[in-house]
């Protein structure tokens, strides 16, 4: 496939992945549709993605006669994993006809030839383009057979191997790298991602946490001693770390590879099988991953089923060693009940309404700019994202001000919103998010337009928002913004303690004494200060910190994964100790017939008193006190 780019129109990413389903067959066949721009020359193309990318382009093209002629320029996107995004170009003949700037669809056959020509409908294509047939799901009937399959190969004992465990962490970080610019596409057609955000919150960061956990998993598996008792320390002590077994896996559609793929490195790391289930929202990223992991991974440990509802029953059905499930709270209601049925341990990584806490004094534009960022990102569709903002009437008019600026800089014109937007991920989410903004008794001060045919809404921020309000009631999983005015901190903190435990609380302030009470007085699965979703990144970015856990509390979710975090989730610790037969001599006492004698051997090995004074009293003297009749 390729990837094309026009700066006239603004164009990243209008990729559709197109089924056509045939009749009278079972299975369907692929038909790839990509948009070309016609171009009149070549010293304006340039990448979306980054400036010096464009400007590495330009150079390189310079002098060359071929580029002056009237043609369609195809940007062919190689994505360097790690490195800045570097593009090759590709000339295909003009279409007869086509005025310069036009939008010409093709389709592509499997063999790369252009099959098909259609005029475009705008020269600003939705970069939504989603499957126009539905994903192939796993049969019912194979799903046990699946999970008894990976049972068997995970009883064969490879996983125990941390060299066997480097080369699959190895084999999934290349396939990434291999197909980056496959995923992009998919991304694009599943969310209408646009290729910058896509590679920033999902992409760039797969190299870095896989890398870790590479370097880092044969110190994470090593037996961990325990603390030194002289009673017991010809036992030899420690703790065991045992892969739990066979996981399930399953991931949200909003985040496809990062939720889904964080975790599993962890699962492989920790030495255990896993079913991955991805969310049948994203059906093209879901039908590339069901194409690339049995080439990568060791199809006798890691399998792909897809899937709705019938699908994940049968799931629930099964015995497990862990479940790992990401999304909506009423969904993980239902998966902890069936792993409590089971005794099975469950991780939950959930959402909420995570709220902002502003303080009065704190850099209200710059509060803004990342407070909108972190709320339109992937559109707003991120369980860690900003739900709303508590702020002090007082200054509640600055920081509107500060939204509508930020608004311009990042959209200086409509259009902007809609290319540099994801958009939302099916028909009814759209629908509920326009009846929020229909019924929300607030003032609506930035966006607030609504697209259904091409699930789009814009950026939105709505003040003078009240705690009875609709967009109060529920997680908004939505580029809506709600500014709640509160009287002062007392206020906000009252508001945040009165609600479900969020994913995480954000507090924008440089006072540590107002920073220290929101931190004592509320509780989340995390808290930010000073800006939004990095805590998602914090262990790719700060690589050796191995104690930062991504996880809920709560409603918000149970457990945690990422780094260290992850490979502890699905590893058990198991406590060994060794015995010699010649400590008989001492434990003989613990033998019937009891006596006093052995009675006293007893006390005198395992006897102790607590060393502290009795709370309440002045604890009296010991020593030389006590001997001088002062205790």
């Amino acid at each position: 496939m390729y990837l094309f780019s026009s700066c006239s129109s603004l164009v990243s990413l209008s990729i559709a992945l197109l089924y056509d389903t045939d009749p009278h067959a079972s299975r369907f066949s692929l038909v790839r549709s990509v948009v070309l721009v016609r171009r009149t020359s070549a010293k304006h193309l340039c990448c979306r993605l980054c400036k010096p990318c464009a400007l590495r382009m330009q150079s390189s093209r310079k002098g060359k006669k071929d580029m002056n002629g009237t043609c369609h320029m195809a940007l062919d996107g190689i994505y360097s994993f790690v490195q800045k995004p570097v593009f090759a170009v590709r000339r295909l003949p003009a279409a007869a006809g086509s005025g310069a700037g036009a939008l010409m669809r093709y389709s592509l056959s499997g063999a790369g030839t252009l099959v098909g020509v259609a005029s475009a409908a705008s020269a600003h294509p939705s970069l939504h383009s989603p499957m126009t047939s539905n994903l192939a799901y796993t049969p019912i009937e194979e799903i046990p057979k699946i999970r008894d399959a990976l049972r068997q190969g995970f009883k064969t004992g490879k996983t125990r191997s941390i060299a066997y465990r480097k080369e699959q962490l190895l084999h999934l970080g290349y396939m990434f790298q291999d197909n980056a610019e496959r995923f992009i596409q998919t991304l694009a057609s599943d969310l209408g991602r646009p290729a910058q955000e896509s590679i920033f919150l999902e992409i760039n960061t797969m190299a870095g946490f896989i890398l870790r956990a590479y370097n880092e998993v044969d110190a994470w598996a090593k037996p961990e001693g325990v603390k030194f008792d002289f009673n017991f320390f010809v036992t030899r002590p420690k703790i065991l770390k045992e892969p739990k077994g066979t996981v399930l896996l399953v991931g949200p559609f909003n985040f496809p590879i990062f939720s889904t793929f964080k975790p599993l490195i962890g699962i492989i790391a920790a030495g255990c099988a896993a079913v991955i289930k991805p969310s049948e929202l994203t059906p093209a990223t879901s039908i590339l991953l069901a194409e690339l992991l049995p080439k990568y991974l060791d199809p006798e440990l890691y399998r792909i089923v897809n899937g709705g509802v019938e699908e994940s029953t049968k799931l629930l059905e099964l015995q497990w060693d862990h479940i790992m499930y990401t999304g909506s709270g009423t969904i993980g209601r239902i998966y902890a009940a069936a792993a409590a049925k089971r005794l099975t341990p469950i991780t939950l990584e959930l959402g909420g309404k995570c709220p902002v806490i502003i303080d009065p004094k704190t850099n209200l534009a710059l509060a803004a700019k990342r407070l909108l960022w972190g709320r339109i990102a992937n559109a707003g569709q991120t369980c860690v994202a900003p739900d709303y903002i508590l702020c002090p009437a007082s200054v509640q008019d600055e920081l509107v001000a500060g939204f509508q600026a930020a608004y311009n800089t990042f959209f200086p014109t409509p259009e902007d919103a809609r290319t540099s937007m994801s958009r939302i991920v099916a028909p009814h989410h759209h629908d509920r998010l326009k009846g929020l903004l229909d019924n929300t008794a607030g003032a609506i001060v930035v966006g607030g337009e609504t697209d259904k045919a091409d699930l789009w809404v814009a950026p939105t921020v709505v003040r003078d928002v009240k705690d009875d309000d609709v967009l109060m009631q529920q997680e908004i999983f939505g580029p809506i913004l709600p500014v709640v005015p509160v009287e002062d901190l007392d206020s906000a903190i009252e508001f945040v303690a009165s609600r479900d435990n969020p994913l995480t609380v954000y507090v924008f302030s440089d006072d540590p004494k107002f920073k220290t009470k929101v931190i004592e007085n509320t509780l989340s699965g995390g808290v930010v200060m000073n800006d939004t979703l990095m805590q998602a990144a914090m262990i790719y970015v700060c690589v050796k910190v191995d104690d930062f856990p991504i996880g809920g509390v709560g409603a918000s979710g149970y457990g945690s994964y990422g780094g260290k975090a992850g490979f502890d989730t699905f590893t058990h610790r198991r406590p060994f100790m060794d015995v010699p037969g010649w400590l008989d001599f001492i434990l003989k006492s613990r033998y019937a017939p009891y006596t006093p004698e052995k009675l006293k051997t007893i006390q005198s090995l395992a006897g102790k008193k607590i060393p502290y004074p009795r709370p309440g009293t002045n604890g009296g003297s010991s020593g030389w006190g006590k001997w001088l009749g002062l205790g």
